[in-house]
């Protein structure tokens, strides 16, 4: 990207002036590699996306409580603040076409708006944020906030504990090294965590999540979703939809709500049903736990009857899940919790 710059010369900063982009009409190009104070005015509204909720299960052996976002009630940066000159702190403002905005060492805040951008922060806690438009968002080193906006965006954090929101249209978040925050937003999502302890919410539509290496939590919102945890100690939960949750190796907690097929994989595994239809690929009563989650004040009648080779456990009459070559799991296999 930066030799790109270079062949169009368009080089925006300099040694005792003020470093700024604003785009008006045309496609812009701005670098933020020099020094001097930096201003430029906020959009009306700098887009935004949904924010992760709360976790929505409840789990015996632990809870997560809300997913905290480190950029919640952060607002844009004073514009009579002066960058220290080795740390330049830069504001990049796009227009309404396809722009190339580049951060330097700092904290920068860059902004696409309309038009299919690409934005690049960096090193230092950059916000990016793509605005309309199929934008590339790519953040480098540092707890970054990226936001696609609408339409089909790339976003890619680097090294850090980084935030992504993808917003409307089919988006893909890469967090890589960090713990992450992501949220696929509307559309057919693809979320990869890479190593770190990470969050994925692949919000509405039909999604591909996955975590890759460490303690990930990964959630499929609404649609037809695909879970994979990787390595590590992870929970899975499909959400609304008929999913597909396969956890990988490690101690894994998989929350299954109806139409699911789950694959917990090597390790202990906790496996949490609600719902009619789902499919347990690989349950071991000697080392697996499987709950049955209930509302509070009603206890179930939990049954089980064999298939063939499979187990069916019934919940007031009903399957709640199937359970492959379970046959001769018994009642006490299976608990109840709340929920």
């Amino acid at each position: 990207m930066f030799g790109l710059l270079g062949l169009l010369g368009v080089f925006v900063a300099g040694l005792m002036a003020d470093a700024a982009m604003n785009g008006q009409a045309g496609d812009d190009s701005g670098d933020g590699a020099g020094d001097g104070a930096d201003d430029a005015a906020a959009p009306d509204n700098p887009p935004d996306g949904r924010q992760p909720g709360g976790t929505g299960w409840d789990d015996p052996d632990d809870d997560d409580g809300d997913w905290d976002d480190p950029f919640a009630g952060e607002g844009m940066p004073a514009s009579d603040d002066i960058p220290d000159p080795v740390d330049e702190d830069l504001i990049l403002q796009g227009s309404d076409r396809a722009d190339i905005l580049n951060g330097a060492g700092g904290d920068d805040w860059i902004a696409g708006q309309a038009g299919n951008d690409a934005l690049s922060g960096g090193q230092g806690r950059d916000r990016l944020y793509g605005g309309d438009g199929d934008d590339s968002l790519d953040a480098a080193e540092g707890d970054d906030l990226l936001v696609g906006g609408a339409g089909r965006d790339s976003l890619t954090a680097g090294a850090g504990n980084d935030v992504l929101r993808g917003g409307s249209g089919g988006d893909v978040l890469a967090g890589q090294g960090g713990n992450d925050t992501a949220d696929g937003g509307d559309g057919d999502d693809t979320l990869l965590g890479g190593a770190g302890d990470d969050l994925l919410d692949g919000g509405r539509g039909d999604d591909w999540v996955a975590g890759a290496e460490g303690r990930d939590t990964l959630r499929g919102g609404d649609g037809r979703d695909t879970l994979d945890g990787g390595d590590g100690n992870d929970r899975l939960d499909g959400g609304e939809g008929a999913d597909f949750l396969n956890a990988g190796a490690g101690d894994d907690w998989l929350r299954l709500s109806g139409g699911d097929h789950a694959t917990g994989g090597e390790g202990t595994d906790t496996f949490v049903v609600s719902g009619e239809g789902s499919v347990i690929a690989d349950f071991d009563p000697a080392q697996d736990q499987l709950f049955i989650l209930h509302p509070e004040g009603v206890a179930p009648l939990v049954e089980v009857r064999d298939s063939g080779a499979d187990a069916l456990v019934l919940v007031d009459g009903t399957v709640a899940a199937r359970v492959m070559g379970g046959a001769g799991l018994a009642p006490g296999d299976i608990r109840t919790m709340v929920g």
